[in-house]
């Protein structure tokens, strides 16, 4: 087993376990499990200035999506969600999402 599988069971095993950090989400139709981080409401962009963002950061597993793009909407549980940031943290990939708080 080599560094990159040693890391990527390691994270699955404890970022990863629904019994501690994680939970079951749907992404783009597809059932994953991801660390869900509620980063509360915000300001995300200069152009929408005084709209309040409801925002989250997302860690995946790197091999469970395909990288997501910059100002493009996914579907997160169901709703759209637009990507602010993305970036790798091996085995992991960080994605922040957000959307106009309703």
């Amino acid at each position: 087993m080599n560094l990159k599988e040693i890391m990527e069971r390691d994270a699955e095993l404890i970022h990863l376990n629904t019994d501690e950090h994680a939970e079951s989400i749907t992404w783009e139709g597809e059932n994953i499990d991801a660390e869900v981080i509620d980063e509360g409401e915000g300001y995300v962009d200069e152009d929408r200035a005084g709209v309040s963002m409801e925002i989250k950061t997302l860690h995946i597993l790197a091999g469970d999506i395909k990288r997501p793009k910059l100002r493009c909407k996914y579907e997160f549980n169901g709703d759209k969600w637009e990507v602010s940031r993305v970036q790798e943290e091996a085995p992991f990939i960080k994605v922040q999402i957000f959307r106009e708080k309703s």
